[in-house]
């Protein structure tokens, strides 16, 4: 996996600048707050994007992640790490009447669930010295479980959708909303786990540094407060762009107080 670094970033950035010092142009500390803002501006756009585009597949790599939560009485926490929630899912049996119960384990290891009862009782029909044994089931590829996608609603339609007669929440149907930062509401109950595609947090990257005799300064990367940017090389046309776009704000008027609406204007994606 190659990583897109900060001295690569500080390097061509200048370079597309007139070939200036980066120290005597551009301070760390404003370098750091730019990488930073920069990620944060490039995540938001590809959770816009999303899922339109695979895009934010590729680009977003480093930040995609996929936690199987636990749900009580159809509320669930969120992964603490999360930034964006982008996707829910749950495991139904084949005919989207039940949840199909796997334990988180079972579900981490293939995604998917065994048929289930009607009891949601797992049944094996693949082992030879079982009952239950199907040849023609043995030789096709085992499926643990079938997900269906869960429907974010704002909290009203939640309520009005749990009280309808006419269209309440199915298992082929569900719906969920927030009920706080950290927590969210799921309907129907009966969901013991579900799985989530999410956008973590960043860390809060960091440009560490050495000063030098002739009063310039270079990155230090041995430094423990120096924190490498996450993205890979594929996010580096993106990046520049919206980079370089702070480093002229801050040549030109020594501010980012700008910069969020410099940003905006760009259309990255």
């Amino acid at each position: 996996m190659d990583i897109l670094t900060w001295q690569e970033v500080l390097t061509q950035t200048v370079s597309l600048m007139g070939n200036k010092e980066q120290n005597l142009f551009f301070p760390p500390y404003i370098a750091s707050n730019a990488g930073r803002l920069v990620t944060n501006y490039i995540l938001d756009e590809l959770v816009r994007v999303y899922p339109n585009s695979q895009i934010i597949t590729d680009k977003a790599r480093p930040f995609l992640k996929r936690k199987i939560v636990s749900v009580e009485n159809g509320i669930g926490n969120y992964p603490s790490d999360y930034r964006n929630i982008l996707d829910m899912g749950i495991a139904v049996n084949d005919t989207h009447t039940s949840p199909c119960n796997c334990s988180e384990e079972q579900i981490e290891q293939t995604r998917e669930c065994k048929d289930c009862t009607e009891n949601n009782e797992l049944i094996n029909t693949t082992d030879s010295s079982s009952i239950l044994y199907d040849a023609t089931l043995a030789s096709l590829r085992k499926e643990w479980c079938k997900f269906t996608q869960v429907v974010q609603v704002d909290v009203d339609q939640f309520y009005k959708r749990t009280s309808s007669k006419l269209r309440p929440p199915t298992f082929e149907k569900p719906v969920y909303t927030n009920i706080s930062r950290t927590q969210f509401k799921l309907c129907p109950i009966g969901v013991t786990h579900v799985e989530i595609f999410y956008i973590k947090d960043p860390t809060k990257s960091n440009i560490a540094y050495t000063m030098m005799p002739d009063d310039t300064w270079q990155i230090n990367t041995a430094d423990p407060t120096f924190v490498e940017l996450e993205w890979e090389v594929s996010i580096a046309p993106e990046f520049f762009r919206a980079f370089t776009t702070l480093y002229s704000i801050h040549t030109r008027d020594g501010s980012l107080v700008n910069a969020l609406n410099e940003l905006k204007q760009l259309g990255l994606f």
